[in-house]
């Protein structure tokens, strides 16, 4: 594992968090997050942006070596998190053949609606990256919905290209841009 940094990048200030790896006993406050952004995405009827995750996908997770799975932790709590995948046994699949690359999923990057706006989601996916090279990947692709403006932008931002929108089953019907980088 690599070390993770025990503060945000001053240049952003973000005061009294830092991100570090998840672990099992941050199962129950992960599943409150993701409801809390699933009836904030309901509430303004745009719960297509993110599928959660299954609760037992979440514990499975957290206990896996294969995947990296971060948050930024505050004094009050866990405020955003992510998770990458980092094996080809995983049971993800982004419906495109990158042939013979070593390819990093990053899966899910959620944040607490109150600390949007201060950058964590670049921050998650940049240390992701970080985590990526250091494994020797040669790509890192993600999936985001083609209405979720902000997250293709912070993908754009960061060096990601939009590969080819897919939908299929496994994203419950709903478009996704499949995006990706060179590392």
């Amino acid at each position: 594992m690599t070390n993770l940094p025990n503060f945000l990048y001053k240049k952003h200030k973000v005061p009294n968090c830092y991100i570090r790896l998840c672990n099992p006993e941050d199962y129950q406050e992960i599943l409150d997050i993701q409801n809390v952004i699933m009836a904030d995405l309901k509430s303004n009827k745009n719960e297509r942006l993110f599928i959660p995750t299954q609760n037992n996908q979440i514990k499975d997770f957290l206990n896996r070596k294969d995947i990296y799975f971060l948050c930024v932790q505050t004094p009050e709590g866990i405020c955003a998190y992510s998770y990458t995948f980092f094996s080809s046994e995983v049971e993800f699949d982004l419906s495109y053949n990158f042939e013979q690359n070593k390819v990093a999923t990053f899966d899910t990057v959620v944040v607490l609606p109150n600390w949007r706006g201060n950058k964590l989601h670049e921050h998650l996916l940049n240390i992701s990256i970080e985590e990526a090279k250091k494994r020797d990947y040669d790509l890192m692709a993600a999936t985001v919905d083609p209405e979720n403006i902000y997250s293709i932008n912070n993908f754009v931002a960061n060096g990601f290209e939009i590969l080819k929108n897919a939908k299929d089953a496994q994203y419950e019907g709903y478009e996704r841009y499949i995006v990706y980088k060179k590392l």
